[in-house]
């Protein structure tokens, strides 16, 4: 038996209580709050304050870059108004997605968007768990992707073993898994009328106007890498005894039906599938189950905007408009740089593709792809001298290992009218 003088929380003021139960978790909290009365009313008392250190403790244990993309995540798999078949009136939804993303998505001083008198133990309790658990998932993914990428310059570049990627390397990676598992979760079809060049997919391109677009083209690669997991999966599954009922004939009819379940279930999902019957027959059971699946314009696999410029973030001054722009310097500001390695490889992209009509051969073989998401110090290691800055392409005019040329129309400018027509 302890001597009288020795201190118990149970015997420590209320204040010390408290604090030492934020730095705990939901489970211990709750196991503590059966101690005794004084510890029961004490958790009572001051519970919404507990869960909410609880919680804050818990999202800063994620990388700092991560942890907006995290909350939002959890915001966008609970929210009530993510695109419905069929779709709500366009105007609502412009509504739905700036209300969105100014809570959730607006890195400028960002902070906890949860106020302490919300923090429910329903609510902390599914958080928690769901975010550290997908976190867990992302660091795999993010591995597997870099890993592959870094393999594939090092075999077609003939490069010697490249260093291990940096912390902002691998928080950049990390973040676009997150941005493409929001834009599936709310966006998970084609929105708009149809026009001359396709579907108006607006409601999207506004939605990416709360990412960079180099923050798009990790995205985009993301995106090219799940079609060679695709791949391996059906040729794995060639190898296998073809379930009853099973109706696609070729890849691409297998990539559009597997692009439907991904809608419906997502990286989580696909990351518990082991083995092709497993795989199968979830999807038959997804399409059996869901008559109606087939005839909406599900993205299937791609969930970055299809352009060099970002959406509609830019446009060359001095060529047919057919981008809006919001201008360089109110990109610059909304997103802060960081390393420059990406921004200079989205913008030199940027340029070339609008400047050519021939595939990117002379910069980086691999760049369009697998190098979108290098540190400035990775690319002229690999590849000296051989990509200019941003500054430069813009200062000088002229981009030597693409060719000579004039980049003079390609100073950018803003669209002050279209800032405000899409809610900015």
């Amino acid at each position: 038996m302890g001597s009288p003088n020795e201190a118990t929380l149970s015997g420590m003021p209320s204040e010390l209580q408290v604090r030492i139960m934020g730095e705990l978790d939901i489970d211990s909290v709750r196991r503590l709050s059966i101690t005794n009365k004084r510890l029961r009313e004490v958790c009572r008392t001051h519970e919404k304050y507990i869960n909410f250190t609880i919680l804050q403790n818990v999202i800063n244990s994620l990388p700092k870059g991560v942890r907006p993309f995290a909350v939002a995540l959890y915001a966008a798999n609970h929210t009530d108004w993510k695109a419905q078949w069929p779709l709500p009136s366009l105007p609502e939804l412009y509504n739905n997605i700036h209300t969105f993303g100014r809570r959730y998505l607006d890195r400028n001083n960002w902070r906890l968007p949860i106020e302490r008198k919300e923090a429910t133990l329903k609510l902390v309790s599914e958080m928690i768990p769901e975010i550290l658990s997908f976190h867990a998932i992302v660091e795999e993914w993010t591995l597997k992707f870099m890993n592959l990428s870094l393999s594939k310059v090092e075999r077609h570049e003939g490069q010697p073993p490249m260093a291990p990627p940096s912390i902002s390397e691998i928080t950049r990676i990390q973040q676009a898994f997150y941005i493409r598992e929001i834009a599936r979760e709310l966006f998970p079809f084609f929105i708009g009328e149809p026009g001359p060049e396709g579907v108006n997919d607006m409601p999207f391109d506004m939605f990416w106007h709360y990412f960079a677009p180099w923050e798009n083209q990790i995205v985009a690669g993301i995106d090219e890498f799940f079609h060679l997991r695709y791949n391996e999966i059906y040729l794995a599954g060639e190898l296998s005894p073809t379930p009853q009922g099973w109706e696609a004939e070729n890849y691409d009819d297998f990539v559009n039906e597997l692009g439907g379940w991904f809608i419906k279930y997502g990286l989580r999902h696909l990351h518990e599938i082991n083995d092709w019957d497993t795989l199968i027959n979830s999807m038959k059971e997804m399409f059996e189950e869901d008559e109606q699946y087939d005839p909406r314009p599900f993205r299937k696999i791609h969930y970055s905007v299809n352009i060099w410029a970002g959406c509609t973030w830019l446009r060359p001054t001095e060529h047919d408009i057919t981008i809006r722009t919001l201008g360089i310097d109110h990109l610059m500001q909304r997103f802060t740089p960081g390393d420059s390695g990406p921004i200079d490889s989205w913008f030199f992209h940027f340029v070339y593709e609008s400047t050519t009509e021939s595939p990117l051969i002379q910069f980086p073989t691999l760049a369009d792809t697998d190098s979108r998401w290098w540190d400035r110090a990775r690319i002229e290691a690999t590849f000296p001298n051989a990509m200019p800055t941003m500054e430069d392409i813009q200062i000088k005019g002229t981009v030597e290992k693409a060719g000579t040329y004039d980049a003079g129309p390609y100073v950018l400018s803003s669209d002050p009218d279209f800032c405000k027509e899409i809610g900015y």
